[in-house]
């Protein structure tokens, strides 16, 4: 497999942190810097960890996954889109979403690179040193994607008058419906 090939792979597995980080930066434009980089340090280990794990299980047991990993994802993202759809606080204004606490990134890892276990079998019959630079280069992406998706996000919050969080969580839920679809129709 070539570096092109690697690229474009990590690329299209990156679009879902890129789209969660774009959110996150228009829901909570002041972020700290180290929060922003723990989010993408997170996104890109999950996004490189979990093709390892798909490697290592193999084609058996990705087969069984592959039956519901949709499904997960889906379900994550809706049920955190639908929480910042539908929260207030207790004046009934709209509840800020904390994008950066451990529990939120942990789901939102999981939820975006579960597409990426899959991947892991694509690299089956390439050399183990292949194989480790294919996943570093694919963490590698998700984390500058999600980096830059932050700060387009947190730029286009300022520039635009309007409470983005009901519009994260929307964003949220199509990210998980967009899984979904891909998986039960492609």
């Amino acid at each position: 497999m070539s570096f092109v090939e690697i690229l474009l792979i990590a690329i299209s597995l990156a679009m879902d942190c890129f789209s969660v980080s774009i959110a996150a930066g228009v829901c909570d434009r002041n972020a700290k810097w180290y929060s922003v980089a723990l989010m993408s340090l997170m996104f890109g280990l999950f996004q490189m960890a979990m093709p390892y794990a798909g490697y290592f299980v193999g084609f058996s047991f990705i087969d069984y996954i592959q039956r519901f990993d949709h499904w997960i994802a889906f379900g994550i993202l809706s049920a955190i889109g639908l929480n910042m759809i539908f929260s207030k606080d207790e004046d009934g204004d709209e509840k800020k979403r904390d994008f950066f606490s451990l529990q939120s990134l942990l789901l939102l890892s999981v939820a975006t690179s579960i597409d990426a276990l899959a991947t892991g079998v694509v690299f089956m019959s390439e050399s183990r040193a292949k194989l480790h630079f294919a996943f570093v280069v694919i963490g590698i992406v998700a984390s500058l994607f999600s980096t830059c998706g932050y700060f387009l996000g947190r730029y286009a919050g300022r520039k635009i008058p309007f409470r983005f969080e009901m519009l994260g969580g929307v964003v949220l839920i199509l990210i998980g419906a967009k899984i979904l679809v891909e998986h039960l129709l492609f």
